[in-house]
């Protein structure tokens, strides 16, 4: 996957470059990451002959992708994307948290933090951040410019959340705007700072990559997004666990295909990690039953993150009157609060 994006949409240059970098890892990081890309570049540039090239034949590619992985929920359901995409920032935020407390500096941790912060940009393309998500999204793409600086600088970064001397600006790494868009410091870093390769300059996107399941995406360069957890360093966040979800929102018909908007039927046998099928909601009506919700004593932080998975996707089944996986799901949410074994 060969991608010459033309000068008028450099900005969106990050995200093809994050999923080319995923192709062959994780196919529907790379899907969403160009996804948002063409969502963005035709937000610039709808006008020039480049643009207009660059954006019909990245389409084709995106079609071309979903057909050959239909059967990956993560590309053709929304709810199922914005979930998975959301996770795996969290856990890339995490690991990129944990190598700064062991004061790790080097470029893997600005690249993983860096990451992070552009993949939180691509789960806007399912709405708006919570306000928690809005804060990891600027701390990662503050933190990535902060400890690029100070090691090209030659200076020590300073671990952790910033005090009042290390607060994003000028001088230290580049200033947030309202809007979470990090100003660059002067000079700006390039990608190739970050640990990208330079962008090629001859283009085919003809080809997608081949269908390929998740998991095999663990390299040197990432941290395994199957562990680990929320980040444990308080930078004035609450616990994401509680909140409630927010719902995929409509998009607007120009950007590319979108996946079916019902809601899913999961298959565990096809997704392993995927909840099983929400359509039966009748074995669970021993636990409703008992008048007993009494939380299990021993829970973890992992136990919270799957039960808000479930009332993820219990929202999303009201939201389609579908009274039935909504039970289905809340129950499956109770269950793992409990610490009962799934039916």
């Amino acid at each position: 996957m060969n991608f010459n994006v033309p000068q008028s949409l450099r900005p969106i240059a990050h995200y093809v470059k994050i999923a080319q970098e995923f192709a062959q890892r994780d196919i529907c990081i790379s899907y969403w990451a160009l996804y948002y890309a063409v969502q963005a570049g035709m937000k610039i540039d709808r006008t020039s002959p480049e643009a207009m090239q660059f954006l019909a034949s990245t389409l084709g590619y995106l079609e071309n992708v979903k057909k050959a992985n239909a059967n990956h929920d993560e590309i053709t359901s929304d709810i199922v994307a914005q979930s998975y995409i959301e996770n795996y920032a969290l856990k890339l935020f995490n690991a990129a948290d944990q190598k700064d407390k062991a004061a790790d500096f080097g470029k893997n941790i600005v690249k993983i933090y860096y990451t992070a912060g552009h993949i939180f940009d691509i789960l806007t393309t399912f709405g708006e951040l919570d306000e928690n998500l809005e804060k990891a999204r600027k701390y990662a793409k503050w933190k990535a410019t902060y400890i690029h600086n100070c090691l090209k600088n030659g200076e020590t970064p300073i671990a952790g959340p910033p005090g009042e001397q290390e607060k994003p600006n000028e001088s230290s790494g580049g200033s947030l705007d309202r809007d979470g868009t990090l100003d660059p410091p002067n000079p700006a870093p390039t990608m190739q700072d970050f640990g990208f390769p330079q962008i090629p300059h001859d283009t085919n996107t003809s080809n997608p990559p081949p269908q390929q399941p998740h998991g095999g995406y663990s390299t040197a360069s990432y941290p395994d997004p199957n562990q680990g957890g929320y980040p444990s360093q308080n930078y004035g966040f609450q616990h994401y666990p509680q909140h409630p979800p927010h719902q995929p929102q409509h998009h607007q018909p120009t950007p590319p295909p979108r996946p079916s908007q019902q809601p899913p039927q999961y298959q565990s046998h096809t997704h392993p990690g995927m909840p099983p099928s929400m359509q039966n909601s009748s074995s669970h009506t021993n636990v409703a039953a008992t008048g007993s919700y009494t939380p299990a004593s021993d829970l973890k932080l992992e136990d919270f993150i799957e039960a808000r998975k479930y009332l993820k996707f219990a929202m999303s089944a009201i939201d389609y009157e579908d009274g039935p996986a909504a039970i289905d799901n809340m129950m499956k949410s109770i269950r793992v609060l409990q610490k009962l074994p799934p039916s």
